[in-house]
């Protein structure tokens, strides 16, 4: 009887420790991690009813897996640009990070984000939600490289439980 609940214990242990590397090793929640941390939380606060912020971050690999460079669209909309804070200085917090990610070692990953208020009833089409669907893939010069995209699922991020 001690020997099967020791087994059973260490495949619980076992387990455990490979959904937490998953967890570590999964690169949204390392990009979200940095957003909420920089995002400018009193001008999201004061996004008006039913608007939502939809943009995407698209970041370049090396042959490494280190992060090479990260790009915006261009057709974002102006409030989520200032909420968010989609400027160079949220660049290079991306770019420091000093992680490995060799399963996208030379691909282009574009991860989609989806900012809104958790008490909102629907979303304002005139927020510019169509546009940033639109628009949520960046230009990216790929022609020297030819390197593959790789599509991650929208991080989802309600509002009122975002806390710097």
């Amino acid at each position: 009887m001690k020997k099967i609940i020791t087994l059973l214990l260490l495949s619980i242990s076992f387990f455990c420790h490979a959904q937490e590397k998953k967890k570590q090793n999964d690169i949204r929640l390392a990009i979200n991690k940095v957003i909420i941390k920089h995002l400018d939380n009193k001008l999201l606060s004061a996004t008006p009813t039913d608007f939502v912020h939809l943009y995407s971050i698209t970041i370049a690999f090396d042959k490494a897996g280190k992060i090479k460079d990260v790009y915006f669209p261009k057709e974002v909309s102006n409030e989520t640009i200032r909420a968010i804070r989609l400027d160079s200085v949220l660049i290079e917090k991306i770019k420091s990070l000093n992680v490995t990610y060799q399963q996208y070692a030379s691909k282009l990953v574009l991860i989609p984000f989806f900012h809104y208020r958790t008490t909102d009833k629907g979303i304002n089409y005139n927020s510019g939600f169509l546009n940033a669907i639109e628009n949520l893939q960046p230009k990216v010069d790929n022609s020297k490289d030819q390197r593959d995209w790789v599509v991650l699922n929208v991080v989802i991020n309600p509002f009122n439980l975002i806390i710097n």
